[in-house]
């Protein structure tokens, strides 16, 4: 579901938007912070569902990526070029 998410917001945003609407909730679009609808998350699953889904992906997608590319340039900074002391100005 997170995928379709992601994929909705970036290519159609339009059709997401109607499908929030539709299946979420009627007054939720895209760029709406969902967490203001909080006292109907017991009511309305779906809402709940998809508040999560963008907690994951601001939130914990950005920090797992930046970990991952700070461990392969770590690797890969000798055979690459120079690397960068962090403990000095790069």
């Amino acid at each position: 579901m997170s995928a379709l998410v992601v994929f909705g917001l970036f290519f159609k945003p339009f059709t997401f938007n109607h499908w929030l609407q539709q299946e979420v909730h009627p007054h939720l679009k895209f760029d709406d912070y969902p967490f203001q609808y909080w006292p109907e998350f017991a009511a309305n699953p779906k809402l709940q569902r998809y508040a999560g889904q963008v907690v994951w992906i601001n939130i914990v997608t950005p920090v797992i990526i930046t970990v991952v590319v700070a461990i392969l340039y770590f690797f890969f900074s000798e055979k690459i070029g120079s690397p960068c002391n962090l403990m000095e100005v790069c």
